[in-house]
């Protein structure tokens, strides 16, 4: 993979946005993360001219004021629904960009590793239950709201690591990766904004969340010819 100058300055632009938030430069934390979200946005348009999906730029700008939400501050009430409905949004945008961006449409059920994905649904299913457990109180009026959010990103996060398993292939692997950051990003912030306040557990959030944005980038803009593996390759 070559690391192009403007990935570099999204990631310069993004972690500033975070140091940003630390030093408690709430607006400039928010100017900063944007300003790296429009420079992913331009990176691709910028890759691929003749390829451009919709449903991409879409996402980005939604989710561009979902995370100003989030690190204004979700503890405030009157931005909880906005901010929950903005990333159930966000993460139906990338269903549907994956499904039109998978260069195999056909699943093969007998090269999904069953195994690990079961793993991944005990794992994810171990996540949502402590989560609804422990916010139970604090979720009276948003329940509908967190239960559509958890629908949606396990089922962003199965159709990424069936779609790797389908083929594995190092753009697929973006995927997996993918995955793993939207885990780690619904374990950690909505836990931080509502239970313990911990400036180090939301910086792991928004550290996923810039991973994240990456690795869809990197997902659509990395050519086929040049990342298939030989049948019966083993990765991962």
């Amino acid at each position: 993979m070559e690391f192009s100058k403007l990935s570099s300055v999204y990631f310069v632009l993004s972690f500033l946005g975070v140091a940003s938030y630390w030093v408690g430069n709430v607006t400039l934390s928010i100017i900063l993360r944007t300003l790296g979200l429009f420079v992913l946005l331009y990176e691709y348009w910028n890759h691929v001219k003749e390829e451009n999906h919709l449903l991409f730029y879409l996402s980005i700008l939604v989710v561009s004021v979902a995370e100003a939400f989030i690190i204004y501050g979700y503890e405030h009430h009157s931005i909880q629904i906005p901010t929950i409905s903005l990333i159930i949004v966000y993460y139906w945008l990338n269903f549907f960009l994956l499904r039109k961006t998978t260069r195999e449409n056909s699943i093969k059920y007998h090269r999904i590793n069953w195994t690990i994905l079961v793993l991944v649904l005990l794992l994810l299913a171990y996540l949502i239950f402590n989560f609804v457990g422990m916010m139970s109180e604090e979720l009276v009026n948003t329940k509908p709201f967190v239960y559509a959010s958890i629908f949606s990103f396990v089922l962003l996060c199965v159709h990424c690591i069936v779609i790797y398993f389908n083929k594995r292939s190092f753009r697929n692997f973006w995927l997996l990766l993918l995955a793993t950051t939207i885990i780690l990003a619904q374990s950690t912030l909505p836990l931080e904004a509502l239970y313990f306040r911990s400036v180090y557990l939301k910086t792991i959030g928004f550290i996923a969340e810039i991973l994240g944005h990456f690795f869809v980038l990197q997902y659509l803009i990395t050519p086929e010819k040049e990342i298939v593996l030989q049948e019966g390759t083993e990765y991962l």
